[in-house]
């Protein structure tokens, strides 16, 4: 049984790593992304200290997780009219689809306190 675990997993895309996009860049990595992988796109603002702190945390999370495909983009630069209010913000995607958002998504993480720990509890990956 271990042994086609592993055989599972060494057969499944791996990114391990958080991928920049833009909206020219969307379809690429969003609606094309392959069958069956989680997607989850972090929308930021440079000014933004939640942001930044969810960046780097992000980035961590990416390389535990090589399974989901981890994006991040400036938020005004992928949706028109994004509220700044509304930054940082997660878009969830599978399929294409979204199938959930956390939005804005800095409060319920711990604001600029937000540890690996919290953010992960609350996506609860």
């Amino acid at each position: 049984k271990r042994i086609a675990e592993m055989q599972s997993y060494a057969s499944k895309t791996k990114f391990g790593k958080v991928f920049e996009i833009n909206k020219p860049s969307w379809e690429e990595h969003v609606t094309r992304a392959p069958k069956d992988i989680s997607c989850l796109i972090l929308l930021t603002q440079s000014w933004s200290t939640e942001s930044q702190c969810l960046e780097m945390i992000w980035n961590a999370m990416a390389m535990k997780y090589p399974t989901s495909k981890f994006m991040k983009a400036t938020a005004t630069q992928v949706i028109e009219n994004y509220q700044d209010g509304d930054v940082p913000g997660i878009l969830f995607y599978k399929d294409g689809e979204l199938t959930s958002k956390l939005i804005p998504a800095g409060g319920i993480m711990g604001g600029k306190h937000m540890t690996p720990t919290t953010v992960e509890f609350v996506l609860a990956l």
